[in-house]
């Protein structure tokens, strides 16, 4: 199924004719998991790829009262901890064709694990 989403765009006329979209989280679901949030991050060692996209956006307002569409970049976190499901994904992303625009910008890189952060509280009474 992960073939489907390479030959197709997420412009208005696909979406119309719901075919698929090539997000990055429906070719990767299975195998990698997107860190929404810091428990989805493995503690130890892991692999992560991060994909920087641009989304664009209506912002409500028309063009005569100074809306309209808009590019936001945002950043997509991707980990595993399997080191062939990574390099795979790199593989895929290296060789997958766009259907418009440039080839996806990411970086791929080996995390050893997590930094411990942690915050001390002191109180004194002064008399």
């Amino acid at each position: 199924m992960g073939d489907v989403y390479k030959d197709c765009c997420d412009l208005p006329c696909c979406r119309e004719k719901n075919y698929p979209t090539p997000r990055l989280e429906k070719v990767m679901k299975k195998d990698m998991v997107e860190a929404k949030k810091p428990d989805d991050v493995p503690t130890g060692p892991h692999f992560v790829i991060i994909k920087y996209v641009d989304v664009s956006s209506h912002d409500g307002w028309s063009e005569k009262e100074g809306g309209g569409y808009y590019t936001q970049k945002m950043a997509e976190h991707w980990v595993t901890e399997d080191q062939s499901v990574w390099e795979a994904e790199i593989s895929r992303l290296v060789n997958t064709r766009p259907t418009y625009g440039d080839s996806p910008k990411f970086v791929a890189f080996k995390v050893a694990g997590l930094a411990k952060v942690e915050r001390k509280v002191s109180v004194t009474v002064q008399e």
